[in-house]
């Protein structure tokens, strides 16, 4: 079995995934290119946008995901480093961990909870 570079937004399931989670913090995908994912919140000034950046296989011919960058009003909020995600065991598959590490800094940014309830909101 050959190995294939891990690329998120090639699997429209992994996009759909991520934009569901982040409708619980009451954002709403509403441009998905190649390398970025934009979302607007109607309480928050300006729109979130969720950035691929790639590296290069030792090959020269491959790309896969090597970091991903949440920012708001052109202010890096979040860094998920997926190349050392990629070295470490989990008991999740990675994209489900990939969605729900920017799932909830997009909520600390919305002040929602992936539960759709207010940061601090005991109830």
């Amino acid at each position: 079995m050959t190995q294939q570079p891990f690329r998120f937004l090639s699997s429209a399931a992994n996009v759909e995934a991520l934009c569901r989670g982040l409708g619980r913090v009451g954002l709403e995908c509403v441009g998905v290119l190649d390398d970025r994912i934009r979302c607007t919140c109607r309480w928050l000034d300006g729109p979130i946008e969720i950035v691929w950046l790639l590296s290069w296989w030792p090959d020269g011919d491959l790309q896969q995901d090597d970091r991903i960058i949440v920012t708001h009003r052109a202010v890096t909020k979040a860094e998920v480093d997926v190349q050392a995600l990629l070295r470490q065991p989990h008991d999740r598959p990675l994209h489900t961990v990939i969605v729900d590490h920017i799932t909830r800094t997009c909520g600390e940014i919305t002040g929602r909870r992936p539960d759709g309830r207010a940061v601090g909101s005991v109830y």
